[in-house]
């Protein structure tokens, strides 16, 4: 029927959401942009530690960037700069990973 019609192409209009443009803001960031832009201004709670999303991604880029970082195996370093105890934490290099990933 058109009913039943109608209502497949509604369903089918909302399950494809990505083929659509996304809007850009009034600021010109598009809705994916401002989304990563609060998650880089947020603080995360690490073993007790409060740090900005912002100081891993800078401590990342003091240490030669995401590569050599992931090369030299460095995330506890970057880990305890945050002032982070990594014997205490064992996770923490593999979390600050997933933070800094999610962040780019």
């Amino acid at each position: 029927t058109a009913a039943t019609a109608e209502t497949s192409s509604a369903a089918a209009d909302k399950a494809q959401p990505h083929d659509q443009p996304t809007e850009a803001s009034s600021n010109g960031q598009t809705a994916d942009q401002a989304a990563l832009a609060r998650f880089t201004e947020s603080s995360r709670v690490l073993g007790g530690v409060e740090f900005q999303v912002s100081s891993v991604l800078r401590e990342v880029e003091a240490l030669g960037g995401f590569a050599l970082v992931e090369s030299q195996k460095q995330w506890s370093a970057v880990a305890r700069s945050l002032g982070v105890d990594t014997k205490k934490v064992t996770a923490a290099a593999h979390n600050l990973k997933r933070v800094y990933l999610k962040a780019n």
